[in-house]
């Protein structure tokens, strides 16, 4: 498989990342421990129509696709958390 096939996967992935830090962002009365959660959740709606293929296979089943919204609501929220922190947010 050539990387150039996975490209456009990469592509979305990185901007729902972005649009997850962006959230996190909008939530600042939000409580702490309330974030995370609302983050995570918010991804999760961006990949819920989302239907990735890679020569011609669907490659994003209901189960990975809560994996996902779980492991990037994660990245998204410590990135954003820890500049926040630094006051580079």
């Amino acid at each position: 498989m050539r990387t150039s096939e996975l490209l456009p996967l990469g592509a979305k992935l990185l901007s729902v990342l972005k649009g997850g830090m962006d959230r996190f962002a909008e939530l600042e009365k939000v409580p702490p421990d309330c974030r995370r959660p609302a983050v995570v959740m918010f991804i999760n709606g961006q990949l819920e129509d989302w239907n990735p293929m890679v020569r011609g296979v669907t490659i994003l089943d209901p189960l990975s696709r809560a994996a996902g919204a779980e492991f990037l609501g994660g990245v998204a929220f410590a990135l954003a958390s820890e500049l926040q922190r630094r006051g580079a947010a």
